[in-house]
């Protein structure tokens, strides 16, 4: 029964002019990726907070604190303005409906998923701007208790705001791909435009970008260590090297969830396996609905992400005001990393079992 119902609906999606279901999953993208404008605003917000109260504390570094807010408020702001081009593009100059196949119903409607899929990835950005905002307050801040220590606190800053964005280059760089080199467009359109497999692919689009969402905590975790890094130069200028070195590390470890994230997305795009099962019946529902939950259980690095990023964040900190503590403070810092990324892998090896080993299509 559900079968039909879901047959049911496909038919009657492609009843449509094909361009017309395109553009219809572009305007549901389009306004999807303007939710990474969340993570600006918030960052934003807390850097502004952050300069203010230090202008009130110490008036007299006033525009030092605000040259360095202002520094900070720019980079968290990327985000929000690639996720706004992004919209624009697939608004006013969509490649989608100009992709080879794209007036056959059936690869229509995978590239509509795909533009579904590329607001969902766009999500991710929230993560960044609000880790950006955190490390610009952070900054702004210590600025204005020790403006002599501007340049090492504005240079950890803008180090950890670049790990930070990291993953909201990743998002972009998986929306470009689907937007102008959609690899499961054109899979769609060499296999016949079989509709079976099309809700496959159109479902694994999605699945894709949700996937992306996963990067979502390394760039908060990221903007704290880099925010933390830049607070323990202010404190003790002469543990620049030392807190930078630290915050390095920490980040890439907390960028590990994301780039779990992206691995799965390109693999739902370049080497879907669940196309490989394909039987016909009802298993290409399970298939499809098994593409969008392995980028699902994606999202479940969100939460290391961030974990990760507080533990890096707090080794500065501490190294900050002990630098010759720093060995044994990244040994804990890595040991609680190690155990706080458990959850992500789970969620990775529930999405590989879902397209490589799916046993749920056994069951039928």
């Amino acid at each position: 029964m559900a079968t039909n119902f879901i047959e049911m609906f496909v038919n009657w999606l492609m009843s449509f002019e094909p361009q017309s279901i395109i553009l219809s999953g572009s305007a549901i993208g389009a306004g999807l990726a303007m939710i990474a404008g969340i993570g600006p605003g918030i960052g934003q917000g807390y850097a502004a907070g952050k300069a203010a109260e230090a202008t009130g504390n110490f008036p007299e570094n006033q525009k030092q604190s605000l040259m360095t807010m202002l520094i900070g408020a720019g980079v968290a702001e990327t985000t929000g303005i690639l996720s706004l081009v992004i919209a624009l593009i697939m608004i006013f100059g969509n490649p989608l409906i100009n992709q080879k196949g794209a007036d056959d119903p059936a690869v229509a409607l995978v590239l509509a998923g795909s533009a579904i899929g590329v607001g969902f990835a766009m999500v991710a950005g929230i993560g960044a701007g609000i880790g950006c905002g955190y490390a610009g307050g952070k900054a702004a801040e210590g600025v204005a208790f020790n403006p002599d220590s501007q340049r090492g606190v504005i240079m950890n800053m803008l180090v950890g705001s670049a790990i930070a964005q990291t993953t909201g280059i990743f998002s972009l760089v998986i929306a470009l791909i689907l937007m102008y080199s959609n690899p499961l467009g054109a899979l769609a359109l060499n296999s016949g435009s079989d509709v079976e497999l099309c809700v496959v692919l159109a479902l694994s689009g999605i699945g894709a970008g949700i996937s992306m969402i996963g990067g979502l905590g390394a760039g908060v975790g990221c903007g704290y260590a880099g925010g933390k890094a830049a607070e323990a130069v202010a404190i003790n200028p002469s543990s620049g090297s030392a807190a930078m070195m630290t915050m390095i590390l920490g980040s890439a470890i907390a960028q590990t969830s994301g780039i779990f994230s992206l691995v799965v997305t390109l693999i739902l795009m370049y080497g879907n396996p669940l196309i490989g099962m394909l039987e016909g019946g009802s298993h290409f529902l399970i298939l499809a609905c098994s593409g969008l939950g392995a980028g699902c259980a994606l999202v479940a690095g969100v939460g290391p992400g961030l974990g990760q990023g507080f533990a890096a964040g707090k080794a500065c900190e501490v190294i900050g005001m002990r630098p010759k503590l720093q060995g044994s403070v990244i040994r804990t810092m890595i040991l609680g990393q190690a155990v706080a990324q458990t959850t992500g892998i789970y969620g990775l090896v529930i999405s590989l079992v879902l397209m490589f080993a799916n046993p749920l299509v056994g069951l039928l």
